[in-house]
C-alpha cells in the first residue's frame, strides 16, 4: 500500500522508487503484484506517465487511510518510557578469550 501511495503521489515510478529507498524494477514487480493480488488496475501506464484508474482512485483512498492508522498505532507505542536492558559484550579476536568466554 505503501509504495502505491508513493507512486500516486510522485506519478512517477523512478521518482517513487528513490523516495522508498529501493529500485524501480522492484517497485514495478510490487505494484504488478498487489494489482494481481487485487484483481484491478491501480495505474495506466503510458508513454505519458501513470494515470491513476478509477479503481485505482477507490483504492489508494483506503490504502491513505490504513496507512494513517498504522502511523497513529505505532505513534502511540513509539515513545514509551520502558526500562530496557543492554548488554554489550567486546571480545578480542584471540581464540583462547573466545573460548574462556564461552
Amino acid at each position: 500500500m505503501k509504495y502505491a501511495v508513493e507512486v500516486a503521489n510522485t506519478r512517477s515510478i523512478s521518482k517513487a522508487a528513490e523516495n522508498l529507498y529501493t529500485s524501480q524494477p522492484n517497485l514495478s514487480r510490487a505494484i504488478k503484484a498487489l494489482e494481481s493480488d487485487l484483481k484491478i488496475k491501480i495505474f495506466k501506464r503510458s508513454s505519458k506517465g501513470l494515470e491513476i484508474t478509477i479503481a485505482g482512485e477507490e483504492f489508494l483512498l483506503y490504502a491513505k487511510n490504513a496507512l494513517a492508522q498504522i502511523k497513529k498505532i505505532e505513534s502511540l507505542y513509539e515513545n514509551r518510557n520502558e526500562k530496557k536492558l543492554r548488554l554489550s559484550i567486546c571480545v578480542p579476536r584471540a581464540s583462547y578469550f573466545s573460548y574462556a568466554f564461552s
